[in-house]
C-alpha cells in the first residue's frame, strides 16, 4: 500500500517529482543485534514529490506495511549535551509560559517518557504518553506519568488535557487528517488547551542541503508554509511557528482556531516563486552532493586513510546507504549506550563506543550533522585523538 498522488495536506492535484532514491533502509532507530540482520532490513523507494500548492513534500512511494514499530528501537538524541540544553530550555519556556502546574500533559511518539517525566515533575502535572516501541504499558513511581505502548489513532480515546506534545512524529504519519482531527475536536472542546509539535526543518534540506535529512521513515517534510496550511486545515490556528534546536526543527504552538476561521481562504493558494525554484534545484544539488561524497571516501581509501563515522543516527543510515558505502568507512561510534554493541541499518557496520577511536585509530571522523561539531571535537580532544574532524 502506497500513498496516493493528491496532496495528504490540502488534497490538491498535479504534484511535482522532485527525487527518486531507490533502497533506503525503511527504520533508522532498530537496534539490529548481528550485521546479517542489519544487511537485510527492509529496504523502501523513496519518490519525493511537492504540492505547488501549500508546498509539502512527500513520499508518494511510502509503504506503512514496510515498519514495524514494535521492533527494539531508539532514536533518541540524549546523550548529546547539546540535545540535552535543548531539551531543558523547551520545559522550561512550555511551563513558564503556559503556567503548567496541576495540569493534564499528553504526548505522543515519546518513546519511554523522557520528556513527559520532566514536564510531569515539573510541577506536578499528570501525563499521559502514547508510544509502541516501549513494548508494554507503564507507570512513573510517584504516579504522575502513565505510558501506553501503543500507536495514537483516530479511534484513541482523550479525556481532554491543557498540553498535548507531539515532537517529531507528524513527518511519519501517512494520514495526517486522520492523526490530527481527533486532536482537533478535543481541544475545540478544551478552548484553553495548546499543542505543541515539532518535526524536522525541510528549509535545512533545501537551502542548506543537507541531503542525508531524506529518511524513508519520514513520508512528509515540512516548511513553514506547509506546517502552517496543515494546521488551518484540520481546524487549528497556528498561534506560532519558529525554527529551533540551530534552526534543525521547526516548532508550531496551535490552538483550537475559532470558528469559521479555517478553510480554503486562510490558505495558500500558490507557494513562492522563491520555494520552487528550490525545490526545482534540489535534484541536481542532491546528485551533486553523492557525486562529491562518493569520490571523497574513494580517493581516502585509495591513499589508504582510515575513517569512522561519529553518530550512528538517521543521517548516518541515509548518508551510508545513498553512497552503497562499504569498507570505505571501519566502523561508526556513537555515545549512545543502547546503540553500542549494534549494527548500522543496511550497512551492517558495527557501532561502538566513542572510546574506540583512541583504541584503534582512524584518520578521519566523519559528521553527518553540523550541529555537534564542535562538541565532538572537544571530545576527541579529551581522548587525546588527533584525527580530522569532517562534516559531510
Amino acid at each position: 500500500m502506497t500513498m496516493g498522488s493528491a496532496c495528504a495536506s490540502c488534497g490538491s492535484e498535479g504534484l511535482q517529482t522532485v527525487a527518486v532514491i531507490e533502497d533506503l533502509p525503511v527504520h533508522v532507530g532498530v537496534l539490529w543485534s548481528t550485521p546479517e540482520a542489519a544487511k537485510a532490513c527492509a529496504k523502501g523507494r523513496m519518490q519525493l514529490e511537492f504540492c505547488p500548492t501549500c508546498g509539502l513534500l512527500a513520499n508518494t512511494a511510502f509503504d506503512p506495511d514496510l515498519l514495524d514499530y514494535t521492533l527494539e528501537y531508539d532514536n533518541s538524541l540524549h546523550a548529546s549535551a547539546i540535545f540535552r540544553e535543548f531539551e531543558s530550555g523547551l520545559i522550561e519556556d512550555l511551563v513558564t509560559r503556559h503556567e503548567l502546574t496541576d495540569k493534564r500533559i499528553v504526548e505522543i511518539g515519546g518513546g519511554a517518557g523522557r520528556l513527559l517525566d520532566m514536564l510531569a515533575s515539573a510541577g506536578n502535572n499528570h501525563g499521559i504518553g502514547f508510544d509502541p516501541s516501549i513494548g508494554e504499558d507503564r507507570t512513573s513511581a510517584d504516579g504522575l506519568v502513565s505510558l501506553r505502548a501503543e500507536f495514537f489513532t483516530n479511534s484513541t480515546e482523550l479525556d481532554g488535557f491543557d498540553l498535548l506534545c507531539c515532537r517529531q512524529v507528524l513527518e511519519h504519519v501517512p494520514d495526517l487528517h486522520g492523526f490530527l482531527d481527533p486532536i482537533s475536536a478535543t481541544m475545540k472542546a478544551n478552548p484553553n488547551a495548546v499543542a505543541y509539535f515539532d518535526v524536522p526543518n525541510t528549509s535545512m534540506l533545501l537551502s542548506d542541503l543537507s541531503v542525508w535529512d531524506l529518511i524513508y521513515e519520514h513520508c512528509y517534510y515540512f516548511l513553514e508554509e506547509s506546517l502552517r496550511s496543515l494546521m488551518l486545515s484540520v481546524g487549528l490556528a497556528p498561534d506560532r511557528i519558529w525554527p529551533s534546536f540551530d534552526g534543525q526543527f521547526l516548532s508550531l504552538e496551535a490552538s483550537a482556531a475559532a470558528s469559521g476561521s479555517a478553510g480554503s481562504t486562510s490558505r495558500p493558494t500558490t507557494v513562492s516563486d522563491e520555494l520552487a525554484a528550490a525545490v526545482n534545484a534540489f535534484a541536481g544539488h542532491l546528485d551533486q552532493r553523492r557525486a562529491e561524497w562518493t569520490n571523497r571516501l574513494a580517493d581516502a581509501r585509495a591513499s589508504g586513510k582510515r575513517i569512522a563515522i561519529w553518530g550512528a543516527g538517521a543521517r548516518a543510515v541515509s548518508f551510508l546507504s545513498m553512497l552503497g558505502v562499504t569498507d570505505e568507512v571501519a566502523y561508526l561510534v556513537d555515545a549512545n549506550e543502547r546503540k553500542q554493541g549494534t549494527f548500522m541499518a543496511g550497512s551492517g557496520h558495527a557501532i561502538l563506543p566513542p572510546a574506540r577511536l583512541a583504541e584503534d585509530p582512524v584518520d578521519i571522523v566523519i559528521i553527518v550533522n553540523g550541529i555537534y561539531e564542535e562538541e565532538i571535537g572537544g571530545l576527541l580532544q579529551d581522548m587525546d585523538v588527533d584525527s580530522t574532524l569532517v562534516v559531510a
